[in-house]
């Protein structure tokens, strides 16, 4: 499974045979869902999906529901780019 935002970016989502009935009944095409207890593996291997280089993968516990209060548009200052996030350099008192 691929996710998608409205920007074009992917990232892959591996779900496991037998969590997939689980899910299957939120996870639709084009809507936003909330997810957590999940993990972002390393994305590694001969057949990859898109050039991001992690994935998200689910757990038994992995729990997912519909985001019906997701907002269409964040003002800029709630949301910071990934590479920033994880170049550690942001003041983490703010």
């Amino acid at each position: 499974m691929v996710l998608i935002d409205e920007e074009g970016t992917r990232i892959h989502a591996q779900v496991e045979e037998d969590l997939m009935k689980k899910h299957l009944t939120v996870l639709k095409e084009g809507e936003a869902v909330s997810i957590n207890t999940f993990q972002l593996k390393d994305y590694l291997g001969e057949f990859r999906t898109n050039p991001y280089p992690y994935k998200i993968t689910f757990f038994r516990t992995t729990k997912v529901k519909a985001a019906d209060d997701f907002l269409e548009y964040y003002p800029e200052k709630y949301v910071l780019n990934f590479e920033e996030i994880i170049s550690g350099k942001l003041d983490k008192n703010i």
